[in-house]
Parts: structure tokens; sequence; C-alpha cells
């Protein structure tokens, strides 16, 4: 594991190094550049709100920060290039358990009942045609047959996504291994 200064250990130790929590930002920034704790709030809020002018704003502030702290502009820039796109991955450490619940549940739902999981997925981002094709091709992907039966009616609608399993009608034979979709009126 390496870091950027030694100094840097004691705040990115228990993150291999890596800047991950918006807390980690706030803490190098007042660590490195000398920001108070609501300058290192204003560069918090920046990342987590991926206000680019913002951010940009904050990085002559912080490398001039840098620099009378005694750590010098070439590491000042340094650390600000990791803080920068930081901004697209930071959130706070107070939602790393949730993410990783979610996260994991997630994974066991796919593993475990890919069909179900598939067919919810589907289902739940119906209006977003583009995510719902990028799922609808995963689930291809992870050989789940699809079937899009066509209505007649004039102007179907919502699509809705459900599993079939082991049901019969005159239409569809019976199935346990693939999402149907079908229309319906909302």
């Amino acid at each position: 594991m390496s870091y950027d200064h030694p100094d840097l250990e004691s705040i990115l130790g228990e993150t291999s190094g890596l800047m991950i929590y918006q807390e980690d930002i706030m803490r190098v920034a007042t660590l490195v550049a000398g920001f108070s704790m609501t300058e290192a709030d204003d560069l918090r809020k920046a990342c987590s709100k991926k206000i680019r002018e913002m951010i940009r704003a904050q990085r002559s502030k912080f490398v001039d920060g840098a620099e009378r702290q005694g750590y010098g502009r070439e590491l000042g820039e340094a650390i600000f290039n990791k803080i920068e796109p930081f901004a697209d991955y930071a959130f706070p450490k107070s939602h790393a358990y949730g993410y990783a619940l979610l996260g994991y549940q997630n994974a066991w739902l796919k593993v475990n009942y890919p069909v179900e999981y598939m067919a919810a997925l589907l289902t739940s981002f119906r209006d977003d045609k583009d995510k719902a094709s990028v799922y609808l091709n995963e689930a291809r992907q992870m050989a789940s047959r699809s079937a899009c039966p066509m209505s007649m009616s004039p102007s179907p609608s919502t699509p809705r996504a459900s599993p079939r399993t082991r049901r019969s009608c005159s239409d569809w034979p019976p199935c346990a291994t693939s999402v149907r979709l079908s229309w319906r009126r909302s």
C-alpha cells in the first residue's frame, strides 16, 4: 500500500490508501491544504453534487493551501487530481453498509432466482426503455429465454414483465425458465 505522503496513512489507512468516502476528502483537505471544516465541507458538497465548476474553483485554493502547509504544489496537484474524478463515485461512509447490503441481496437474488429477479428488474424499469433494453439484453446473456407477445390492441402502453412458472394458458405453454414480457394498459 502506498500513500502520496506518509501523513495520509492515518486518514486513508482503513481504505488501503484510497479516498472512498466523502469524509476522506474533508480530512485530507484539512490536513494537506489547511482547509477549515467549513471549507472542507464546501469541497465535499461540490464533489457530492458533482458541480464541476465548484470543484475546479477549489483546485487553486487546495494547491495553494498545500504549499502553505509545507506539502508543496506538486503534492497538492497530485492529490487534487485524485479528488476531482472521485466526485463521480463519492458517498458518505454512513451509507457504505446500506449499499453493501443492497448489493449483496441483489447479487444473491440474481444468482439464486434469476428469472424472478430479471422479471422484477424489467418491471421496475418499464417506463425507462433505455434501461429496460440493457436489462433485457442481460437477461438474454444470462441464458434466460425472452418472448414478447404482441398485443392486438390499438395502443399498447406499458410493458410488464412477469415470470411464468408452470402455468399454462391457451397462448403460452408452461415454462419455468424464461421471462415473458407482455403489454398491459396503464
